[in-house]
């Protein structure tokens, strides 16, 4: 095209104009005259000057835009650069650039020393930019677009959905244009934005990193991965594999260039994305972090560790000792989340921090304000302590407490069940206020419960000792029951040990389904849970099916070295207690596992493998006995009341006693606990006492009576019958009260008693001396009548004799008494039951009773009474009383036989149709009469007095001298007087007044 200021342009634009504008001087034949060459020089004169005042105003509009710029990058408040702004699209001088500008400056000055005035006044100062970004979009460069992208998302301001939008679509048509700290701050902004690309969108934005990768800094490559694990995070959008291998390799290359807030974006985008660098990229970083220790900040530090703990990488020890104390000299500068994943991170990468860092980290925590944690940091706090098996001061967990109350509806089902597991393992008791919010919280949400939670949930109430609510048990049991098929071994072990432990008996659909999950199970159950699990079913008295017993003895068996020896302790408990007889070789291999080393036994160990043992039958080595017993004296201390009564009566089903210092040690423990112990442990105590014949001191004896006369409601009729049985065993006479009590408990319930208890009660009875009412004798004569043919020989001597020494005619079982054979007496094992039964024919007999032995059974068991009858043993008791007898004068004779040779007479007297001197050594009273106040008088056991009610029937005056009597008297004097007023005082009384003596 022709320059507009040339002279052939100038004639054609004269020729087109109107000639009125432009005349025209016509010359010769009419032809018309172009315009002179001097308009043209004029109209050459105009343009020049048109385009100089162009230029100018240019010029100046150029002047203005600088000036404008520099404005707004010298401006020092957020505020000031907003009045710049609105100043210049006033005017119209503000172009894109400068809203670019503007907005990248306020948000350095947001970022450097705004963020304390606080979000209003940043609002404020960012009202003005929507509308200037929206009119200008189509106008911003790369660069200008990705500084707005950047400091939208610095100013963690968002610009609204629309603008949003609008923004992300224009980032999108320009991917290919950006460089590549261009494209690393889009990414960055985007994600910060929560703006979620689609598919097609992240491979074009993976694709554009990985063509400009090698053009990366350390800071953009630190953001861009940071970008793709955040959109991760939030979206589970996975960037390609190749990618992060490039992106991994140019890290590890250029590593010696990160900073420490790098480094840390790196290791945290790795964890985030699940993606484990290469050892060589690993190690690197490792030194890297080493290297800049001292430049992390708090928030920098934990998430390091916090990404090592997810990659499941351990840094060395020297690392971890360096960020440890990092830590503490940050601590005060860190967030809850900070220090909720810094706790976390040491307890999964089981690294136990000093305890200067942790109890430095508490202090922290209780400085905290509740509102600044989330549910999440304060399940992760708990766990970590619990993992790390660290105790926090009572102070730390009463403040954790609070926060989980007053977080309590945001906790998701995990962190829930998760807490509440950590509090158990921590042996931390809630508050029951906490307690009942929580379970409040777990039963409305229980739907949501996958089965780690529940197990996770049930087990933590066990171990917290609360029980839940019992629709609360209902609803888990249900939620157990219809998610079975989910739960791991150990999950099951824990479900089934924690409805054990909490006393609640599931319905028997719900133990047969977890049974058959079990055995479906079976070969994945390690050692703990197989042990739990068998310990749960004994526990809860629900016997499997043999077949699955049979499974779990192989089970057991086959690994039975990697069970600890409290695990084969529960083993052995849990086969007694389910009536499982195990194969021999089993029972020897866990016996010799378990007691390999006594000494590494606990107090419950040593007491389930004693009681074990003895439920079992198991026969062992008196040495392993003694082991065992000397580490249970050792432990003493550490027995809970039902260790101590399960030791103690094990002893005695093993037949083994323990020596004197053992037993007394063992009365001291049981006395210390007596409020503790269940009707059932303290019969266990008082049955063992007594068949191991040790008399306790009375205070045990009066302690347990004090507890039986208080729980006597909680007792069933075995119970009853078995405590009445030991104190007469034991030659302790309960107060009267107690066995009033005793005796209308047992009327009451007495056909709920076994025969051997039948026995036991009238012997027991007969043997303390004390007669009951006579509906009582009726009652128990009824039941033996009932339960004839169940008795066995001894059962039924021990009957009579008791009934005898009552002076209870037992009329209602004469017949069958009638029916004995000599055949039955011989299968009598004990010399004492001959006598017995001897003693009750000598009653009949003098009674007249019509009740009668056979004659062929009466006459074997007086021979056998003659033929086992003894002299009685010379003692100093004895000899004092003859030798004071014998200088007064008196005719005496020892040892002297009755005429019928059924008694021997220690001391005779031959006077007044002949006095027998009975001599009443400590074996003829209840214990307890002995010792009590003077005021008090002793009472004679059953078999003391029925010898004396035996003699006197036979013509003797009988006159008895107590050794605490004698032994009171301390001059010679004394005694011939005592001696002298007993016989005097016998003497006086008619014959048949000692036959009329109540027995």
């Amino acid at each position: 095209m022709a320059n507009a200021g040339s002279w052939a342009s100038f004639r054609a634009e004269q020729a087109t104009r109107s000639t009125a504008r432009f005349p025209l001087w016509t010359r010769g034949r009419g032809t018309h005259r172009v315009t002179s060459r001097g308009a043209f020089r004029q109209h050459q004169a105009t343009l020049a000057h048109a385009s100089n005042e162009k230029e100018a105003k240019k010029s100046k509009m150029r002047g203005e835009a600088s000036s404008l710029m520099q404005s707004i990058t010298s401006a020092r408040s957020m505020k000031e650069i907003a009045r710049v702004v609105q100043a210049g699209s006033a005017s119209d001088h503000l172009n894109q650039r400068h809203v670019s500008a503007a907005l990248h400056r306020t948000a350095k000055l947001w970022k450097q020393k705004e963020r304390k005035a606080g979000t209003s006044a940043r609002d404020d100062a960012l009202r003005c930019y929507g509308p200037l970004i929206e009119e200008r979009l189509q106008l911003f460069n790369p660069r200008e677009l990705a500084n707005i992208m950047w400091a939208v998302a610095a100013l963690q301001h968002h610009p609204g959905d629309s603008l949003l939008n609008s923004l992300a679509r224009q980032v999108e048509a320009s991917v290919a244009l950006f460089n590549s700290q261009e494209l690393a701050n889009v990414l960055w902004a985007l994600a910060k934005l929560r703006r979620r690309p689609a598919d097609e969108v992240m491979r074009q934005y993976q694709a554009a990193v990985h063509t400009q990768l090698g053009a990366f800094r350390p800071q953009e490559l630190a953001n861009t991965l940071w970008a793709f694990a955040t959109w991760y995070k939030q979206y589970g959008c996975a960037p390609d594999k190749k990618m992060l291998a490039a992106v991994e390799k140019e890290a590890r290359d250029r590593v010696v260039g990160f900073k420490a807030q790098e480094l840390s974006s790196v290791l945290w985008a790795f964890a985030v994305l699940r993606c484990k660098p290469r050892q060589a990229t690993l190690e690197a970083m490792m030194g890297a972090v080493r290297e800049n220790i001292e430049r992390f900040s708090s928030q920098g530090l934990a998430n390091v560790l916090w990404a090592f703990a997810k990659l499941g990488e351990r840094p060395e020890r020297l690392l971890l000792q360096d960020l440890e104390g990092a830590i503490h000299a940050k601590l005060e500068t860190f967030s809850p989340q900070g220090l909720a994943n810094t706790l976390w991170a040491f307890a999964t990468l089981e690294h136990l921090p000093s305890q200067k860092l942790l109890a430095a980290m508490e202090s922290r925590l209780t400085l905290l304000p509740c509102r600044d944690f989330n549910s999440q940091n304060i399940a992760n706090v708990l766990w970590a302590f619990s993992t790390l098996k660290h105790i926090p001061r009572r102070e730390t967990m009463r403040t954790l407490e609070g926060f989980v109350q007053a977080k309590l509806g945001g906790f998701s089902p995990q962190g829930l069940s998760m807490t509440l597991r950590a509090v158990g393992v921590l042996g931390h008791a809630p508050e029951m206020e906490v307690l009942r919010a929580i379970e409040a919280e777990i039963r409305g949400r229980i739907a949501s419960f996958n089965s780690q939670d529940l197990s996770n949930t049930l087990w933590a109430f066990a171990a917290l000792g609360h029980a839940p609510q019992a629709d609360t048990l209902s609803a888990l049991e249900e939620a157990v029951r219809t998610r079975l098929a989910e739960f791991s071994p150990e999950g099951l072990a824990s479900t089934l040990w924690a409805f054990a432990k909490l006393g609640h008996e599931p319905s028997s659909d719900t133990l047969q389904a977890v049974e058959a999950a079990v055995q479906a199970a079976l070969g994945r159950f390690g050692p703990q849970s197989l042990a739990n699990t068998a310990w749960a079913f004994a526990k809860l008295r629900h016997r499997p099916r043999t077949q699955l017993l049979l499974e779990v003895e192989d089970a057991v068996l086959a690994r039975v070295d990697a069970f600890t020896e409290q695990g084969l302790s529960n083993m052995l408990w849990a086969f007694g207690e389910l009536d499982h007889r195990p194969k021999e070789e089993l029972v020897r291999t866990m016996t010799a596992a378990a007691s390999a080393d006594p000494a590494s036994l606990r107090a419950q160990g040593l007491s389930q493998i004693l009681w074990g043992w003895a439920v079992l039958n198991h026969t062992l080595d008196d040495g392993l006995l003694w082991s065992m017993e000397r580490e249970v004296r050792t432990k003493l201390k550490q027995f809970p009341a039902q260790g101590l009564s399960r030791t103690i009566w094990a002893f005695a089903v093993l037949d083994h006693c323990p020596d004197l210092k053992t037993l007394r040690s063992m009365e001291t423990a049981v006395r210390g606990q007596l409020e503790f112990f269940t009707p059932t442990e303290l019969i266990e105590v008082l049955w063992a006492l007594a068949i191991l014949d040790h008399r306790p001191e009375p205070a045990l004896l009066c302690g347990i009576e004090d507890e039986l006369r208080v729980k006597l409601e909680a007792f069933n009729p075995h119970e009853l019958a078995s405590a009445l049985w030991a104190f007469a065993a034991l030659h302790h006479r309960p107060e009267p009260i107690l066995l009033g009590a005793l005796e209308a408990e047992l009327r009451e319930r007495a056909e709920a008693l076994r025969p051997r208890e039948v026995s036991n009660v009238v012997w027991a009875f007969g043997l303390l001396n004390h007669h009951p009412e006579q509906r009582t004798l009726d009652t128990l004569e009824g039941e033996i009548e009932a339960k004839w043919e169940r008795l066995t020989p001894k059962m039924l001597a021990r009957t009579l004799w008791g009934f005898a020494v009552l002076q209870h005619e037992p009329a209602r079982i004469s017949a069958g008494v009638t029916l004995m054979s000599e055949g039955f007496l011989r299968e009598l094992s004990c010399e004492g039951l001959h006598h017995q039964l001897f003693a009750t024919h000598l009653v009949a007999e003098s009674q007249e009773w019509s009740f009668r032995l056979p004659p062929d059974v009466a006459e074997v068991a007086m021979e056998s009474w003659k033929e086992t009858a003894r002299l009685p043993a010379s003692t100093e008791f004895r000899e004092e009383v003859y030798g004071e007898l014998l200088s007064m004068g008196y005719a005496v004779e020892v040892d002297k036989r009755t005429s019928d040779g059924i008694f021997v007479l220690g001391i005779w007297i031959d006077l007044w149709g002949g006095i027998a001197i009975e001599l009443d050594g400590p074996e003829c009273f209840a214990t307890n009469s002995v010792e009590a106040a003077p005021s008090v008088p002793s009472v004679h056991l059953g078999d003391a007095q029925l010898r004396k009610w035996l003699l006197a029937n036979r013509g003797l005056q009988v006159v008895d001298i107590p050794f605490f009597e004698w032994d009171a008297l301390r001059t010679r004097e004394g005694r011939r007087r005592y001696l002298d007023d007993k016989i005097t005082v016998r003497g006086r009384l008619p014959n048949n007044t000692v036959q009329r003596v109540r027995l």
